[in-house]
C-alpha cells in the first residue's frame, strides 16, 4: 500500500497529462482561467496547458499527502518533502 501511496502523484501526473493532451482546448481554458495571472500575456497556450495541468496536479496531490499524514500524526518521509520542494521550485 505504501508503494501506491508513494507513486500516486506520479500516476496522476501521467493520467492528467494524457487527458489534457486529448482535450487541449479545455485544458488551456482551465489553466488560463485559474493560472492566467501567472503566465506572460495572461493566456495559457494549448501546447503548454497539458504539462501545466499535470504539474499542478502533482503539487496539489503531494501537498494533500503531507496534510493527510500530518492529520493522522504519522511521520512524513524526507523524500516526500524533497519531492514537493523539487516540483514546486
Amino acid at each position: 500500500m505504501k508503494i501506491f501511496f508513494d507513486l500516486l502523484p506520479i500516476i496522476l501526473f501521467f493520467a492528467s497529462f494524457k487527458w489534457a493532451e486529448g482535450h487541449k482546448a479545455q485544458a488551456a481554458q482551465w489553466m488560463t482561467q485559474y493560472l492566467g495571472f501567472a503566465v506572460s500575456g495572461g493566456t495559457v497556450g494549448v501546447t503548454e496547458a497539458p504539462v501545466l495541468l499535470a504539474t499542478v496536479v502533482v503539487i496539489v496531490m503531494t501537498m494533500l499527502q503531507i496534510v493527510v499524514l500530518k492529520a493522522l500524526r504519522k511521520p512524513v518521509d524526507k523524500m516526500l518533502w524533497a519531492g514537493l520542494v523539487i516540483v514546486v521550485v
